[in-house]
């Protein structure tokens, strides 16, 4: 029976890659993102609201007893070495190939899609050292003016003294749905983030948040500075949408942050964003970033402090080891610049905003 099984997984996944491959990007952004995908969505969601629980804990919880089982089958069968590592290898290779084929029905055909840059006819460009530098300045006088509106944070103080809204997950969907309506790129249901516990779990893997395709879940790591979790957490729901590129879900969560009127979540996404600006301005003139830098009011250096304070409570367990890994998959899934997708959207916001100033 075992072998059955194993064998139809893997006559599945072979159909399934065949079916990637064939696909063109129109066709599987008309029958499947648009199309199965939102059905799959809409059973998930429902699912998710009758039983409010963390299925995602719960599948790995089955994964472990799954192994323990099988371990100790092959243990009491007390079969001959060979034929132990063949029944091992056949139930492995049927499991991976179960894996990925709901891996793939479930979420990951969206990764074929039609690129979210080409949906909205926008396309980045390198940024000169001179507009970087503008982007900046006015990114950093925004960061001012939000910190200076937001009464609700503190002057100093430890990251226990940041306190977001007890409704925030449903603040930042509603947000999402509004933009995902209102460039049209399809409005597939109404997944929820959930904060994933134990503290640290995806930031010890240098990772803040993570979409689980199998339970159709937004994870948000629970240990992130309360000032990251806003940006976070949007980039997860812009995944449950079917967004599969890092930058677009970045890209993403620029715009969601901007239809928000408190100014406390407003100055949680534009910190989050003006990170990334600066990175890119650090890179392009470094003396020119230090200035800039130095010159931010105490109660935004302290958040910043405070930020990396609570980073530093969760190393990274395998920098190296996930990063290569990462790489590797995004660009495999046709994702061409890998992680540095993530980067992308300084150029992107800024071919953006040039279009919607025509």
């Amino acid at each position: 029976m075992g072998s059955r099984i194993n064998r139809v997984w893997i006559l599945l996944a072979f159909c399934t890659l065949g079916l990637r491959l064939v696909l063109s990007e129109q066709s599987i952004e008309n029958y499947y993102s648009r199309g199965l995908y939102p059905f799959i969505r809409k059973i998930l969601d429902t699912i998710h609201r009758i039983l409010p629980i963390h299925f995602l804990v719960v599948l790995v919880i089955l994964l472990l007893v799954w192994l323990g089982v099988k371990t100790l089958k092959v243990i009491k069968r007390k079969d001959p070495w060979r034929k132990a590592l063949i029944n091992i290898g056949a139930n492995t290779l049927g499991f991976l190939a179960m894996v990925f084929t709901l891996f793939m029905w479930l979420w990951g055909f969206n990764y074929g899609r039609v690129d979210i840059y080409e949906q909205l006819g926008i396309k980045g460009e390198a940024i000169s050292k001179e507009r970087i530098k503008a982007i900046a300045e006015q990114q950093t006088q925004l960061i001012i003016d939000l910190r200076q509106q937001s009464v609700a944070l503190p002057d100093s103080g430890s990251t226990s003294a940041y306190q977001l809204p007890e409704e925030l997950s449903d603040i930042i969907f509603k947000a999402t749905d509004q933009t995902f309506d209102e460039l049209a790129l399809g409005n597939p249901g109404s997944p929820q983030a959930k904060m994933l516990k134990p503290k640290g779990v995806l930031l010890c893997l240098s990772t803040a948040g993570f979409y689980s395709p199998w339970t159709g879940e937004p994870n948000v790591d629970a240990g992130l500075h309360p000032l990251q979790i806003p940006f976070v957490m949007a980039h997860e729901l812009s995944h449950g949408m079917g967004i599969t590129d890092e930058g677009g879900c970045n890209f993403m969560a620029v715009l969601i942050g901007r239809k928000l009127q408190n100014p406390m979540l407003r100055y949680a996404f534009e910190l989050s964003y003006w990170r990334y600006v600066m990175g890119s301005y650090r890179r392009q003139d470094e003396s020119a970033f230090e200035d800039l830098r130095n010159q931010l009011p105490a109660n935004i250096s302290n958040d910043l402090l405070q930020i990396k304070i609570n980073g530093n409570k969760y190393p990274d367990l395998f920098p190296t080891l996930r990063n290569l890994f990462y790489d590797n998959y995004l660009k495999s899934q046709g994702v061409k610049a890998g992680m540095k997708s993530y980067g992308q959207v300084v150029n992107m916001i800024e071919a953006w905003e040039k279009k919607n100033a025509k």
